[in-house]
């Protein structure tokens, strides 16, 4: 089962819910995010609860990243990206990335 809605899945304050209900079928639960909330320690419960978590990176330089993401003006790329590895070191379920490479820009 993945939780890959028509915005980002972390904006459900129901999501770590969702996941434990989920949980009693046996089913393997990934969430693809863009992982730009994961600054937020109730985002990082949620997700730890999950089996496989996919985490957009597409830039790993403030310049790159303000032109291929267009970020709200109130995250950070550096703190979002620390989060990621910090998050990684916890996480007991498969972690992925995504990347999308636009030529030129990344």
């Amino acid at each position: 089962m993945s939780f890959v809605p028509d915005g980002e899945p972390t904006l459900d304050i129901n999501l770590g819910e969702h996941i434990e209900r989920l949980k009693p079928l046996n089913i393997k639960i990934a969430v693809i995010t863009n992982g730009s909330l994961i600054t937020i320690e109730d985002v990082r419960a949620d997700l730890q609860k999950a089996d496989l978590v996919s985490l957009k990176v597409d830039a790993i330089n403030r310049k790159a990243w303000l032109k291929t993401d267009r970020p709200h003006k109130s995250l950070d790329l550096n703190s979002i990206l620390q989060e990621m590895l910090e998050f990684r070191t916890n996480f007991s379920g498969e972690l992925i990335t995504e990347t999308m490479f636009l030529k030129g820009m990344n």
